[in-house]
């Protein structure tokens, strides 16, 4: 007889809320649900965001390069009151910061864009958000991937 543990692997976005608690999102659920209710839209590029994006380690260098930048790009999901009156990217800050630097190397080439450059992406509420909050009780140690 074998005893083996089954592990699943959960994306998630980790934050702490206005209450300083720890909080994790569960990505794969509200992209999905993201995508079958929500809008497509463009979501202007702001350089100065993803040189904080850097800074406060929100970009994993190895990351972008082996994954974002070797796959396919996913609209990103934007939650437009996450803190008080601020937005908050909540999936998708690889692939926001590969397009913006893009932009930017292409800016300083001297390549003329005819519009505000966006990304592809969907914007959610605060409260659409928080359904898809994991709860504390059902959180267990050593399962969570927050890339």
């Amino acid at each position: 007889m074998s005893d083996k543990t089954s592990t699943t692997t959960i994306e998630v976005y980790k934050y702490t809320d206005e209450f300083e608690n720890e909080q994790l999102l569960a990505v794969e659920p509200l992209r999905r649900w993201a995508e079958s209710n929500c809008e497509l839209r463009g979501i202007p590029l702001d350089i100065k965001k993803v040189e904080d994006m850097f800074a406060n380690k929100k970009i994993d260098r190895k990351h972008l390069q082996q994954h974002t930048m070797t796959r396919d790009p996913r609209p990103i999901i934007v939650c437009e009151d996450f803190g008080g009156m601020a937005s908050e990217i909540v999936d998708g800050n690889h692939t926001y910061a590969a397009m913006a630097t893009a932009v930017a190397i292409a800016a300083r080439t001297g390549f003329p864009f005819p519009t505000e450059p966006t990304v592809p992406g969907y914007v959610i509420t605060r409260k659409q958000m928080e359904q898809f909050i994991i709860p504390s009780e059902a959180r267990l140690t050593g399962i969570v991937d927050d890339q």
